[in-house]
């Protein structure tokens, strides 16, 4: 019972995505779909939301293969809505399923959780490094 293809446009499960590329696109960073820090820049004006940045973002499909978090981003809403509950629920049911004990959604308690970093932050204030933020 597979409730993905990756040949779908992503338009398929969430139809508020007016742009023209496919899950198996998004896997691969072939959508053409900049990162999140493009297109902010672009549009700074613009409150972070991955369907408004994926719907006013310039696609180039013909650039070659970029690694987009924006992209990742609507993967996870694709799996919000495909199994009908949150990416932190389907990921900690998945890591107990797979006894993966090392991997979990933000857990408060570990003293050995890998942090994310930036330099040259999203908000725009500044080219320091900083921790990044969960969208």
């Amino acid at each position: 019972m597979n409730k993905l293809r990756l040949t779908k446009k992503v338009s398929f499960y969430l139809p508020e995505i007016q742009k023209d590329f496919t899950i198996r696109e998004l896997l691969t960073h072939t959508s053409g779909l900049p990162d999140i820090k493009t297109v902010k820049e672009l549009n700074p004006e613009t409150e972070y939301s991955p369907v408004e940045f994926a719907n006013i973002a310039d696609i180039d499909p013909e650039k070659p293969a970029f690694r987009s978090d924006l992209g990742y981003n609507i993967l996870g809403l694709v799996l919000e809505k495909v199994n009908k509950e949150s990416f932190q629920e389907t990921l900690e049911k998945y890591s107990a399923a797979w006894n993966l004990e090392n991997t979990y959604f933000n857990d408060p308690a570990a003293t050995n959780e890998a942090k994310g970093y930036l330099f040259g932050n999203v908000s725009g204030e500044g080219l320091e490094l900083q921790e990044a933020s969960i969208y």
